[in-house]
This record gives C-alpha cells, structure tokens and sequence, in this order.
C-alpha cells in the first residue's frame, strides 16, 4: 500500500511538473482582428496593431482602441500604471494578449498583457 502511494505522489509531481513546463512554453498564436471577432466568449487571443484612441473611464480601468489591416476593436484592461505617458498618440503599435468579452452586443478583449512594440512619435 505504501509503495503504491509513493508511485502516485511521483506520477503526480511529474504531472505537475509537465503541466507548469507546457505551460511557459506554449503560446497564443496571432489572430487578426476581423478573426477574433468569430470566437467565442472568453477565448484567448493575440492581436497586434495600432492605438486609435486611449481613454481613461475610472482611475486605473481603460479602454483602449486598436485596429489592424483587418478591423478594430476595444481593449479593455486595470493598470496601476498612468499610461497616458507611455502611449504618446494614436498610431503606437502594440500587442495585446487576453480573453474575448461581449459587452452591449460589441466584441471587445479583456487584456491580461499589453506589450508596447513601436511608440510612434
């Protein structure tokens, strides 16, 4: 009985270690914005383009819109950070990484993480 115990606890250490290993080694491919607006709610997505607008609505919680050569679309996301110094104007190109959201029957992506990839000036 004891030996069988221990088998499991290895098998479900090397469970967890494989787990947490695929983990940072997979990621979210790109999608284009005219894609992402076909899938379905709380799916992952990677979207790159350009900042067309940032607005601040609450302290901390933002909206930030962005297009592609395909379409455009609202990113929303919480940051403790003052943005508004990091994103100069419109046309910064970044991307953003985060989970497909419905609101007020429009597509909009929550973002978990914005990379900031070109800073037009």
């Amino acid at each position: 009985m004891e030996k069988l115990l221990k088998t499991a606890l290895a098998i479900s250490l090397l469970g967890i270690l494989l787990l947490l290993f695929l983990s940072t080694k997979l990621q979210t491919p790109l999608t284009t914005i005219n894609q992402s607006l076909s899938l379905e709610e709380y799916e992952k997505v990677k979207l790159e383009g350009q900042v067309l607008n940032f607005r601040e609505l609450s302290p901390n919680f933002y909206i930030l819109g962005l297009k592609d050569s395909t379409s455009e679309i609202d990113i929303v996301f919480n940051s403790k950070n003052n943005l508004s110094q990091l994103i100069k104007n419109n046309n910064t190109l970044m991307q953003i990484t985060g989970k497909i959201n419905f609101y007020n029957n429009k597509t909009q992506i929550n973002a978990d993480k914005i990379v900031l990839l070109k800073n037009a000036t």
